[in-house]
């Protein structure tokens, strides 16, 4: 087995774009997904958020909160619809960070921006396991490119 770092990006396999801060008003998903008969065990996924706004518990990064908020989702890519585990949806501000048991780390950058760390890890025996059927899937609804910055990294190893 050997560790593994794959950045949620709209083709899955961490090419093309993994930029979240976008305009999702179309909804617009960004996945991670395992190479062709490869087998992942996910056991951290990592949102990174960096903005230069004051960031306070009713804002997203130091955007106003927005309506629809951003989901993460393990599915079934095969069968439409098919979610096996809604990790969460409708994260819409950083006091829904802040009230979870996920770490939370923030940092004032030399440029006078600041970044937020969300780490959300998976307890031995709580992993994810990704195959050529599943995916973890972040969905974005809402127009988020006010934020600097925002990009999720799932984490764990090849099996």
């Amino acid at each position: 087995m050997s560790r593994m770092r794959q950045i949620f990006s709209a083709a899955g396999d961490g090419s093309g774009d993994s930029a979240l801060n976008i305009d999702g008003t179309t909804p617009t998903h960004f996945f991670v997904r395992p190479e062709t008969g490869d087998k992942m065990k996910v056991d951290a996924i990592v949102l990174t958020i960096e903005d230069g706004a004051t960031w306070t518990s009713a804002t997203l990064g130091g955007m106003t909160a927005p309506s629809n908020g951003v989901a993460l989702v393990h599915r079934n890519e095969l069968t439409p619809f098919a979610v096996h585990e809604t990790i969460f949806t409708g994260l819409v501000d950083n006091n829904q960070f802040l009230l979870s048991d996920w770490e939370v780390q923030t940092f004032l950058l030399d440029s006078g921006e600041r970044m937020g760390r969300i780490t959300i890890r998976f307890e031995k025996g709580m992993e994810i396991y990704l195959d050529g059927l599943t995916e973890l899937r972040i969905s974005i609804a809402d127009d988020l490119q006010a934020l600097t910055s925002f990009q999720a990294v799932a984490c764990g190893e090849i099996i």
